[in-house]
């Protein structure tokens, strides 16, 4: 199961960009832990923004990933790129949360099945 990371990126000085990036690897690393795979923009382009023209080319790759996703998770704060986002995955039906446990509750039946489905793979040697 893919999700994607909506979440505050831009802030006034380095270090709050850099917090933010910070809360979106926790929120990332606790989905990868839990079996999910995670698509995390904030990681994707750390510090590469700073033009308009930059960031609209990062965000139209941000929204084509995001129609691949199987759920959005919207983490706290102000951002209106988070905010597009949101509302574009609502748009194309996918699920959003606004809480990691919550996405981790509502899908553990399927990683669980998932990594079923991969160990009797790997077991009967069909790689």
């Amino acid at each position: 199961m893919l999700i994607y990371l909506a979440g505050p990126y831009r802030a006034k000085t380095f270090w709050r960009v850099l917090l933010n990036i910070l809360r979106a690897w926790i929120a990332a690393r606790k989905l990868w832990l839990k079996g999910f795979f995670v698509f995390c923009p904030h990681l994707n382009s750390a510090f590469m923004g700073g033009k308009d023209t930059i960031e609209k080319l990062f965000q139209s790759g941000d929204l084509q990933i995001l129609s691949f996703c199987d759920a959005l998770l919207r983490l706290p704060g102000n951002s209106q790129g988070a905010d597009i986002e949101v509302e574009q995955a609502r748009e194309w039906c996918i699920p959003v949360y606004f809480s990691v446990a919550r996405l981790i509750a509502d899908h553990r039946v399927a990683i669980e099945d998932k990594r079923l489905q991969d160990t009797q793979i790997i077991s009967e040697g069909n790689l």
